[in-house]
């Protein structure tokens, strides 16, 4: 036995008891911050300047809807009742835009068997795919042009790749559980599951993944200005590929330890240095002049395997 929801695609089992439908405790990333401006300050407030913006996403990922300014003030609502503290306008646009996209096809895909919500959701860029149909039977073509869309718009957001790898993976996470549910959906519900397989693919079908992954983004502009300095790097560092990716992949943190031992000079004279805190005066570390610190080092060893029988 099962009884609707308001949102359609939601079913809640009877036999379940309350506690498993209620949503996890949500983590200490999500609490507002206490140094932020109130949600009511509109001089400061990132809310109250997005509507054009998000406007223009749902206007391009949803051309045939004709209710597309309510509907992006209502996102935009949502987000701001959700996350008051969020500052950076770009997390906000992201935010909405992935809460517009994952509601209409959520709602789109109801109307599909479980082929074609397949079909829908694979996230391959299949060449001859049919374009973006406006009439009644063109469900498949607008749910991939809504999932090509809000993959183009976190693109322009975020025009780094490697910024926002864990946030698509996440998105193709939720579009696989979404089409994962669609055969048990349109067999005649979810009866045939077992309460911990049912609640496994709820919590995956819910979206929260994508939110978190926008909100660890934030957290990490934010350092990013008030922690400039993090990321400065040397002349040679610049012009080398590898250092560039390093920068783009490393956090701030871990971008000042690596500097701290490196920057003392070149790597071969470090490593020389090292060597020679070991062996005295030469740069070998058995025979020559630093025999005597050789020997030191092989005594040491041998202690060590002594003590190991």
């Amino acid at each position: 036995m099962s009884v609707a929801t308001r949102r359609r695609s939601s079913v809640i089992r009877l036999d379940i008891p309350y506690e498993h439908h209620a949503p996890d405790p949500l983590p200490k990333l999500l609490i507002p911050r206490p140094n932020a401006p109130p949600p009511h300050d509109n001089s400061l407030h990132p809310y109250t300047h997005l509507l054009s913006d998000h406007l223009a996403f749902r206007q391009a990922a949803e051309p045939w809807r004709p209710d597309l300014p309510a509907a992006a003030q209502q996102d935009l609502h949502a987000i701001e009742t959700a996350f008051p503290a969020l500052r950076h306008a770009r997390s906000v646009r992201a935010m909405a835009a992935w809460f517009a996209a994952l509601c209409t096809v959520d709602d789109l895909v109801e109307e599909l068997d479980a082929g074609s919500t397949l079909a829908a959701l694979q996230q391959d860029d299949i060449p001859g795919a049919p374009p973006c149909g406006n009439d009644s039977e063109g469900t498949v073509s607008r749910v991939r042009h809504i999932t090509r869309a809000l993959d183009a718009h976190w693109g322009a957001l975020w025009p780094r790749s490697s910024s926002t790898a864990r946030l698509r993976a996440a998105v193709r996470e939720t579009w696989a559980a979404i089409a994962a549910e669609a055969p048990f959906r349109c067999a005649g519900g979810t009866a045939a599951l077992t309460p911990a397989a049912y609640m496994a693919l709820r919590r995956r079908t819910i979206g929260i993944a994508p939110l978190v992954e926008v909100l660890v983004l934030d957290a990490q502009e934010q350092q990013q200005q008030q922690q400039p300095h993090a990321h400065t790097f040397t002349e040679s560092a610049e012009t080398n590929p590898a250092d560039t990716e390093l920068k783009r992949e490393l956090s701030p943190a871990l971008l000042a330890l690596r500097l701290r031992g490196w920057r003392r000079g070149d790597g071969r004279a470090w490593r020389s240095s090292w060597r020679r805190r070991w062996s005295g005066s030469s740069g070998r570390i058995f025979g020559g002049r630093g025999a005597r610190g050789g020997m030191r080092l092989r005594l040491w060893w041998g202690r060590r395997a002594w003590m190991r029988r």
